[in-house]
């Protein structure tokens, strides 16, 4: 019926340049898409962890910590974190509180075998007769075990700042190990 229908060729030539042209414009609207997809936000905002430290400072002898942490996450990229530490030896027993960031490169939404992040924290002593600030800056790998829970490796370059009638500076590194639990 419909068998003898022919298009001017002026019309066919539209169709076949629409047709060509369709297979790039899809692939280019599936590639800038593409990152919105990774992007997503994961439903498991909160975290608990527990950790193990050993700590250095210049002049000083080793010591051990524990240290217990809450965080949100805010971005699949950015978590907020408060901290809790307790020393177990060394130079002297402290408690302290203190809040931070970390920065996962590419979010944690990803499926990979490990993820890398940056982390920067301010911590303030209370408790035992010491008072001092603590900064800590390093960097770390959370090497996923499920969906909700990963062991965190990290190192830290850490500045103490001790406040009284000898104020002093001491600058040291830190080796943490770890268990986190999403939810």
């Amino acid at each position: 019926m419909i068998k003898n229908l022919r298009l001017p060729t002026r019309g066919r030539t539209r169709i076949r340049t629409a047709a060509l042209l369709a297979a790039p414009i899809a692939a280019l609207i599936g590639i800038t898409a593409a990152p919105a997809v990774h992007a997503q936000v994961p439903q498991k905002r909160w975290s608990v962890s527990a950790f193990a430290q050993v700590s250095k400072y210049e002049d000083t002898e080793a010591s051990g910590n524990v240290y217990a942490s809450v965080g949100y996450l805010f971005t699949p990229s950015l978590e907020g974190e408060v901290r809790l530490s307790q020393t177990l030896g060394g130079s002297g027993e402290f408690t302290l509180l203190g809040g931070g960031a970390k920065y996962y490169f590419g979010g944690i939404a990803q499926a990979k075998a490990w993820l890398p992040y940056v982390h920067g924290s301010y911590n303030q002593t209370f408790g035992g007769g010491l008072d001092f600030k603590q900064y800590r800056a390093g960097g770390g790998i959370d090497l996923p075990l499920t969906e909700a829970a990963s062991v965190n490796v990290e190192a830290a370059y850490v500045r103490q700042e001790l406040d009284g009638p000898v104020s002093s500076k001491l600058n040291g590194t830190e080796l943490v190990v770890g268990l986190k639990f999403r939810f």
